[in-house]
């Protein structure tokens, strides 16, 4: 039991209808795959008035948040592009979403090619 002076909600329960000890609320919010209904504040990259954003699913590899951490490191090194999230339609992975861009900002801080988690292949190197 919990005393409500020690329950914690999720920022998307708007009914507050989930409560949460410290403990268990730490590790859901600090986990490197958000949930699917996961939407941080929207940053629009560039300029102009048509933007778009990436949802990259990597499936067959896993949901696994120390793979999911090894390219958040390496693609938000300079700066926050991309977060990675749970998604239903996935077997057995997650999803990489980049904020909206006006199109000359590219997917190409990630090198793709290069990454491989627990034998088996989450990238395909594009051609």
């Amino acid at each position: 039991m919990i005393h409500n002076n020690n329950v914690y909600y999720l920022d998307d329960d708007d009914d507050d209808d989930y409560p949460y000890c410290s403990e268990c609320y730490h590790k859901i919010t600090n986990r490197a795959i958000k949930n699917y209904s996961y939407k941080p504040e929207t940053i629009f990259y560039g300029e102009g008035n048509l933007f778009y954003g990436i949802e990259l699913e990597i499936d067959k590899g896993g949901e696994y948040d120390e793979n999911a951490q090894k390219i958040i490191d390496i693609a938000n090194k300079d700066a926050e592009r991309i977060y990675c999230k749970h998604d239903g339609s996935i077997d057995s992975g997650f999803e990489i979403v980049s904020p909206c861009s006006n199109g000359r900002v590219s997917f190409n801080y990630i090198p793709l090619e290069r990454y491989t988690f627990k034998s088996n292949r989450a990238w395909l190197p594009l051609t």
